[in-house]
């Protein structure tokens, strides 16, 4: 018997039929172990830049990611040998979830500037689906082609990188600005495209002249010494160091540096300073000494024997 349907909106009317699928299809994976409830999806809104020069009835959801934290449906498009992905959205399996929640869908790979909706209507059929990765093909979850809105690609942001550092987005208007000596010019191609162009041309009177000193000669020559291919070499030696600062020239004399610092001085100072008692103890002794030794050279005088040698009693 059919169903009595009065008073309904477009998405509780999806509600009880395979949209945002097409209609023909099984809603089944390529296994026939997963299945896509009517209940689940009711309405996608894909937009895809209409230079990719696609077919609106070869996207497809591809892949399905199902778990007790949630589900992620990954969309595709077969282009005749393979399926490239497009996008994916994230389903949290939350009992908060309102009704006809719509939920973003964020494109991926050249479809990576793709943003769109995806409209839930409930969970609970989905709930009794076995977890797991599972794939699909055309003939199981090709999407309505309804669903794919051609859009115009744009520039969504632009960042700025110099060397290790990278500005944070812009968005909206952004008014590029010739600096010192630089050229910018827009031109209309014949692929119907905007090209910028930037030329850096040295003397072509886009800024002020930079200031330069005339007045002085240049240096030619160094210690009698001219330049030998427009360049003159430092060299050093175990004993100078010579090191390129900015803008100049270090030449640092590592043999006649002082080798004692503050601490080593003052180590070596009160050294010294206990050698000075110690001096005068030993004058003292060798004032001493000296007198000893003259009186033993009085003693060796006076008792000398003459020419006669000791006799025996």
């Amino acid at each position: 018997m059919a169903k009595l349907l009065r008073n309904l909106e477009f998405a509780d009317h999806n509600s009880v039929r395979r949209y945002p699928l097409a209609g023909t299809v099984t809603a089944k994976d390529v296994s026939g172990t997963f299945s896509l409830p009517d209940d689940f999806l009711v309405g996608l809104s894909l937009p895809v830049n209409w230079r990719m020069n696609v077919q609106p009835q070869r996207f497809l959801i591809n892949r399905v990611t199902h778990s007790p934290a949630g589900i992620t449906l990954f969309f595709g498009y077969h282009n005749g040998t393979s399926i490239q992905p497009v996008a994916k959205t994230v389903v949290p399996n939350t009992d908060s979830l309102q009704q006809y929640k719509q939920l973003p869908v964020v494109g991926l790979g050249e479809f990576g500037d793709s943003r769109g909706t995806l409209m839930i209507a409930t969970l609970k059929s989905l709930r009794d689906q076995p977890v797991g990765d599972f794939a699909f093909d055309l003939a199981g979850a090709a999407i309505e082609p309804d669903c794919v809105r051609p859009d115009i690609r744009n520039v969504s942001g632009m960042r700025i990188s110099s060397g290790n550092n990278t500005s944070e987005l812009m968005t909206g208007v952004i008014r590029m600005a010739a600096g010192r000596n630089l050229r910018l010019t827009a031109e209309l191609v014949d692929t119907g495209e905007w090209r910028v162009t930037l030329d850096a041309i040295s003397g072509i009177g886009l800024t002020e002249a930079c200031v330069c000193y005339t007045d002085l000669p240049p240096i030619t020559n160094i210690g009698g010494q001219p330049p030998v291919g427009g360049r003159i070499d430092f060299i050093g030696n175990d004993c100078v160091d010579i090191v390129a600062a900015n803008s100049a020239i270090a030449i640092n004399d590592k043999c006649s540096q002082v080798c004692c610092g503050p601490d080593e001085l003052l180590k070596l100072t009160s050294t010294l300073e206990t050698f000075g008692p110690r001096l005068s103890t030993v004058e003292n002794n060798l004032s001493k000494l000296d007198a000893l030794i003259t009186q033993i050279n009085s003693m060796f005088l006076t008792s000398s024997l003459g020419d006669r040698g000791c006799q025996a009693p």
